[in-house]
């Protein structure tokens, strides 16, 4: 019968949290700047009609949380390095 070393479950663990939150961060980096490439202004708007459209759009962004969000993104790829590192550590100690 099988029986996988005592490492193997909290390595494994820490980088699948790791590929999670790469993957996650990833996604929502992409689907942001595809959202924000979309919500340029038509070149032959009138100013006025401009200036009002670019006030809504801030408005919307900041009731959906959109800076929060793009502000998240490095913290969340930090946290999945870490994560990966200490999954290294633990699998470089575990040889020793």
């Amino acid at each position: 019968m099988f029986t996988p070393a005592s490492y193997a479950l909290p390595v494994n663990t820490l980088w699948v949290l790791s590929l999670t939150l790469s993957l996650i961060s990833a996604f929502f980096a992409i689907a942001v700047q595809q959202w924000l490439r979309q919500l340029r202004l038509p070149p032959d708007m009138p100013v006025r009609r401009a200036v009002q459209l670019l006030s809504f759009r801030n408005d919307s962004l900041q009731a959906w949380q959109v800076p929060s969000i793009i502000s998240l993104l490095p913290l969340l790829l930090q946290i999945a390095v870490i994560l990966f590192l200490v999954g290294l550590f633990i699998l470089l100690q575990s040889l020793n």
